[in-house]
């Protein structure tokens, strides 16, 4: 038994590092799987997992720990230890953490890293095409936006996560109006120290995510009040943040605070 959850796990994280938009599923899955297990248990099952995936390679066992093992781990000590903090904080205290977590492992493998990006290269002009100017703007792009493409990974599990396990509170998942402090800081030292900095670009582009996610949650709020279809609503609600992102993680900002935002009939 332990052995067959413990290669179910591997499957999934094998999916969830192959399509990202997948790597909910694996602390999906050992939630609702494991939560029936003992802590011996579940030591065994991430024990034999672990040591799959160190055989097949050790980069995925780091990923496994760095990544997986703190979504989950975080996830139990909010719902068992501090059940006040806000959905929202959650998500984002926990991509965060494995966004550090994982920026600070990629500073030790770095030249690695550049060798899988001229890798990259190769492929991208032999296999699909691409002129060396363009190339050149993608890798240039993932170099500069780095820890912003790690957060948005590792957002991305989070939140389905928390959707899948408690979405039926949707509507009511809150955020603190502290994380405007992230992007204040970052907005003053961009704009008006102007310092060109690697850090603070990635940091004001989190930020802004932050808002701008939960500015989501609160047009979708919105439209639940004058359209009484919730997949409709939903996909109204992100179109909208897709198309006036600005405007969304205004609201958004605003809305932690506690301010009201309503739509009114003319």
């Amino acid at each position: 038994m332990f052995l067959i959850t413990a290669l179910v796990v591997v499957s999934l994280f094998i999916l969830s590092i192959s399509i990202p938009f997948l790597s909910f599923t694996l602390p999906v899955y050992k939630i609702k799987k494991m939560s029936k297990l003992g802590i011996k248990e579940r030591l065994l099952v991430n024990l034999l997992a672990g040591l799959i995936l160190l055989f097949l390679d050790p980069l995925f066992l780091v990923v496994y720990i760095g990544f997986f093992i703190v979504v989950e781990m975080l996830y139990y000590y909010f719902r068992n230890f501090k059940p006040e903090v806000a959905i929202f904080d959650r998500i984002f205290i926990t991509s965060l953490t494995v966004t550090l977590i994982m920026g600070l492992y990629s500073y030790f493998i770095k030249d690695d890293l550049t060798n899988s990006l001229e890798t990259l290269k190769v492929f991208y002009s032999t296999n699909l095409n691409f002129t060396t100017d363009e190339v050149n703007m993608i890798i240039d792009f993932l170099k500069s936006n780095y820890l912003f493409l790690l957060f948005v990974y590792s957002a991305i599990s989070t939140y389905f996560t928390y959707y899948i396990l408690e979405g039926k509170n949707y509507k009511n998942w809150g955020i603190s109006y502290k994380w405007t402090i992230l992007y204040i800081v970052g907005f003053i030292v961009n704009k008006f120290i102007k310092i060109d900095n690697y850090y603070d670009k990635n940091l004001l582009s989190i930020s802004k995510l932050i808002y701008i996610i939960f500015g989501i949650r609160v047009c979708y709020t919105i439209l639940s009040q004058k359209i009484n279809f919730k997949v409709i609503n939903k996909v109204l609600a992100v179109a909208v943040a897709a198309s006036f992102p600005t405007a969304v993680f205004i609201v958004g900002a605003l809305k932690s605070f506690n301010v009201k935002v309503r739509i009114t009939k003319k």
